[in-house]
């Protein structure tokens, strides 16, 4: 079970669901300098493994759902309300 799990539905297709999810990953980066390592999109662009040195996270895409699972670091885990507030409210300024 993922210790933090943010779901939303939309209404953008698959295609810009996705260009929505690299805006995301970008905002962190951005936000947070190194601490994502890693992003790997599966071949139909419907899922990516996303990591960094305190997580392993997970979006999965849908023409109308996009979701992301994360597993923190046993060291992130005291920050767990603060990095899943970042999650929310960047899926919600994407994806409403």
């Amino acid at each position: 079970m993922p210790d933090i799990s943010v779901h939303r539905s939309h209404e953008l297709g698959l295609a810009d669901a996705k260009s929505k999810v690299d805006d995301i990953i970008a905002d962190i980066q951005k936000d947070f300098g190194d601490l994502v390592n890693n992003v790997a999109w599966n071949s139909d662009g419907t899922v990516a493994d996303v990591t960094g040195k305190a997580f392993k996270g997970k979006f999965s895409l849908g023409e109308d759902k996009v979701g992301i699972d994360v597993d923190l670091a046993f060291f992130a885990k005291p920050l767990k309300k603060k990095i899943q507030s970042q999650i929310e409210e960047r899926m919600t300024r994407y994806f409403g």
